[in-house]
């Protein structure tokens, strides 16, 4: 490319860019282009202003001189945007490195990535359990599942933690085989009973946090007992845990209030439960008659798990069609606690029968 060499005076504002240039800077191909360009497009501008010192030009000249000169300027500026700001004043300048066989092979900076660590989300209810705040009478549950879900806790070591009951407004107590725990010190409504193998006389104040671990253990009317307790090391302070039957690791203390909530979670729980057809049981007492109906699951009929004490007498059509068509009976009903070890549910009523 030829540039008309004008003869005119170079106005001092319109200087050139100076691109300095390394043979031991490391570049990529793309770079080492843009660079190369760029270069040329400032030597041609700087030719441009040595010709204009040398010469004089008209007012025509002197116009086209200037129009190429700031295209030229323009055409710099942009391919140095375009390049990551090569060429640009104030524009951060490649880090000079010693040319080495290892650089030369490969060019391009290796950038070392900082590891990430990836905490895991705790899965409280996996895929197959119930979650009780999750089920209404409008999600109908099976009867297996209603079982696996309301015994879940039973058998499973646990840590609490809370206050000795202590009656009568003493200052302690020395404990025997069982001992009653609170949430509040103040308080007199107990969450927990842990009954212990050996205490060994055991003094405890009133008002001093305690811990206890042992195995849960489940009573007919929904209370809980933690057996085979034994004291281990208080935590500071009494903070509820995020956790379930099954993410519980036995170890964290769980305030006994929440234990006792998470245990009792389905008492009181209106539910429709799914079911096979078991068998119905009639029986008179003094109090009155009760009729149970049990059912089963599909892929396992002899075994029982949900006992539902109807509201009123079974009329003979619902009943005929319960024997005949035993699979996918839904009943309604209010879970009380255990009956006979299985879910207990009173004022039942059958739906599709």
């Amino acid at each position: 490319m030829n540039i008309p060499r004008y003869h005119s005076k170079a106005d001092p504002e319109e200087r050139h860019l100076v691109l300095r240039t390394s043979s031991s800077i490391v570049y990529s191909n793309e770079f080492t282009f843009c660079s190369s360009v760029i270069g040329r497009l400032n030597s041609l501008i700087s030719e441009m202003d040595d010709g204009a010192e040398r010469n004089l030009l008209n007012d025509q000249e002197r116009g086209n001189m200037r129009l190429n000169k700031l295209i030229l300027i323009i055409s710099a500026v942009l391919l140095a945007a375009a390049c990551g700001g090569a060429g640009q004043e104030g524009a951060a300048e490649p880090v000079e490195v010693p040319e080495t066989a290892e650089t030369a092979e490969s060019p391009e900076a290796v950038i070392e990535e900082t590891p990430v660590e990836i905490v895991e989300e705790t899965v409280l209810y996996p895929e197959g359990t119930l979650d009780p705040e999750l089920i209404t009478v409008e999600t109908p549950v099976t009867a297996r599942a209603l079982f696996q879900a309301y015994f879940a806790w039973e058998g499973r070591q646990v840590t609490v933690s809370g206050y000795p009951y202590i009656p009568y407004l003493r200052d302690s107590a020395i404990v025997g085989t069982e001992l009653e725990l609170i949430a509040d010190p103040e308080s007199s409504e107990r969450s927990v009973t842990a009954i212990f193998t050996d205490s060994s006389g055991i003094t405890v104040m009133n008002g001093e946090l305690i811990a206890i671990t042992g195995v849960i253990e489940m009573s007919w009317t929904g209370d809980m007992e933690i057996i085979d307790a034994v004291f281990v090391d208080p935590p500071a302070m009494l903070e509820r845990v995020e956790t379930s039957p099954y993410a519980c690791d036995g170890v964290t203390p769980i305030p006994v209030d929440q234990m006792f909530e998470m245990v009792s979670a389905w008492m009181n729980k209106e539910v429709v439960v799914e079911g096979y057809y078991n068998s119905t049981t009639t029986s008179t007492t003094s109090y009155g008659t009760t009729i149970r109906v049990d059912l089963s699951h599909p892929d396992d009929t002899y075994t029982k798990f949900v006992a539902c004490e109807m509201a009123v007498e079974i009329p003979a059509t619902t009943d005929s069609l319960m024997v005949a068509d035993r699979e996918g009976v839904l009943i309604r009903g209010v879970i009380k606690g255990e009956s006979f070890d299985l879910v207990g549910l009173e004022g039942c009523e059958v739906l599709n029968r």
